[in-house]
C-alpha cells in the first residue's frame, strides 16, 4: 500500500495512510495535496518504508533515500475539484 509520509516543521514525521473508499474518488497525490501542511515537501512511497518499532515514534527521521519530493502541500485542506 501507498502512504504519504512528509517532515514537519518540528522535525517529527507526519504519516497520512489514505483510506480505499476515497482512494475510488482522488488520487494519492490529490490527497498529499490537501493533507501535507503547506509548502511542506511529501513523498509518496510503500508502506514498508515505515520502521517496525511504533513505539518511539517520536525518534522516527526522512533519511534522504526517499528522494526528491513528489509535490507540496497546499493552503487549502480541501480537495481542489469537486469529488
Amino acid at each position: 500500500m501507498k502512504i504519504i509520509i512528509f517532515e514537519n516543521e518540528d522535525k517529527t514525521i507526519g504519516i497520512v495512510i489514505p483510506d480505499g473508499k476515497i482512494l475510488s474518488s482522488v488520487s494519492i497525490e490529490e490527497i498529499a495535496i490537501k493533507d501535507t501542511p503547506c509548502g511542506l515537501p511529501f513523498w509518496i512511497v510503500d508502506e514498508s518504508v515505515l520502521p517496525i518499532d511504533r513505539e518511539n515514534r517520536d525518534l522516527w527521521e526522512l533519511d534522504g533515500t526517499q528522494g526528491e519530493p513528489d509535490g507540496y502541500g497546499n493552503e487549502s485542506n480541501k480537495f481542489e475539484r469537486v469529488i
